[in-house]
Parts: structure tokens; sequence; C-alpha cells
């Protein structure tokens, strides 16, 4: 796959979280690993853009993003419950985990793309305004905090919250107009990037994490 490099990438709006899987940290005290080129969510790892992704349509992108929840829905609907919450994943996690951690992240695009609507700034987490994602310690410290605020939490308010957020995230992004999608530099906030990156970040995120789940999936079933 090549990619195409994106200007300045060190100010990237979308330096949001990691992609890579989680490392081997005690289970009370999950850390992510942060690979060079898994370096940020939703989108921009070290500005690193697919080539070949539908930036300028919105039609598109809607699209991949319904793909994407499609898929995720088959591979947990295929599931029982007691496996989506064992801690059968590196570091002790479970699946459930995951998916809280989609979730958590989901709230930063949703703010964006309601920011974008009614032309406003963009109101965050308040872990938005006290963490620096750009720093690996700081990034460690933000995906520790959604993993105990969801510790406790049922797989189905998670998966309830996780699925209302991502159907209400594309609901969203049908109201807007494409031309505001797609012209960079239209909202201060996200600099010189398009208001469609936020999009392709939340898919290129959700499936990243999708594939490396049903890859360890897979590993289960050859063992």
């Amino acid at each position: 796959m090549r990619s195409v490099a994106v200007a300045n990438p060190r100010i990237s709006p979308f330096v949001t979280g990691a992609i890579a899987g989680w490392d081997s940290a005690p289970h009370n005290s999950p850390r992510v690993q942060v690979e060079q080129r898994d370096r940020c969510t939703p989108l921009l790892a070290l500005g690193l853009i697919e080539e070949g992704l539908p930036l300028n349509d919105k039609a598109e992108l809607t699209a991949l993003l319904r793909e994407e929840f499609d898929r995720w829905e088959e591979v947990l609907s295929s599931m029982q419950e007691e496996e989506i919450t064992a801690p059968n994943l590196i570091a002790h996690l479970s699946i459930k985990d995951t998916v809280a951690h989609l979730t958590a992240w989901q709230k930063i695009s949703v703010a964006r793309l309601e920011a974008a609507r009614v032309g406003r700034q963009p109101e965050y987490p308040p872990w938005h305004a006290e963490f620096d994602p750009e720093t690996d310690e700081e990034l460690d410290a933000i995906n520790t905090l959604i993993f105990e605020s969801y510790r406790e939490q049922s797989w189905s308010d998670i998966h309830s919250e996780w699925r209302n957020r991502f159907l209400g995230f594309l609901k969203l992004a049908e109201t807007i107009p494409e031309e505001d999608l797609v012209q960079g530099g239209k909202y201060a906030w996200l600099k010189e990037y398009p208001l469609s990156a936020v999009l392709l970040g939340s898919y290129e995120h959700h499936k990243e994490h999708r594939e490396g789940l049903v890859a360890h999936l897979d590993g289960q079933g050859t063992e």
C-alpha cells in the first residue's frame, strides 16, 4: 500500500489515539503500543494518508463508513458475550475494551461534525484539553483513562453506545453539504485539513482495529 505525505504532520488535528494493539502492560494499567506508522487516530499517522481514499466524495466516504459499521456488527454478532468480555487479547484486554476505546475516540469525531454543522468550536470531552495526544506518555494516559472509565460497564451498554454514536456520526455527516466537507481550511480548528478527513479518520480507526481483531481471532482458530 502506497501513502502520500501531508505537509506539517506534527500539527495534525487528527492525532487522537493509537491504532496499534495494546502492549504487555499489567491489566490494571493498560497502555497502547504506539508504533511509527500507527502514531495516531483517527487519521494521519505521522501525516500519512492512504492514497486513493475519497476525501472529495461524500457519498463514497459515507458508504465506506456504513460498510465498516456492518463489518463490525457482523464480527460482533458472530460471538458470544463471554468471548467478547474475556480478557483474551494482548495485555489481558477484551474485545469489549477495544469497542469502548473506539467509542470514546469517536466522541472527538462527533464533536467536530457537530461544530461544523452549527458553526462553532468543537466541544470535546474534558480529557482532550487535559492531555496532549501528540506525546506517547499522554496518549497512553488517555487510553488508560478510557479503559478505566468503561471498565465496569456491561457489554450491552458499551455496544449500545458504540452503535448509537457510530450511526449518529453517519447521520451528522449526511446533513453537511459536500462542499463544506471537502473544502480544506474551511474550519480554523482543523487547520488546512478538510472536514472529510474526520470521516476518513473514523473509518481508518475502526478498520485498523477490526482487521487486527479478525487476524487475532483467525490465529486462535489455527492453533
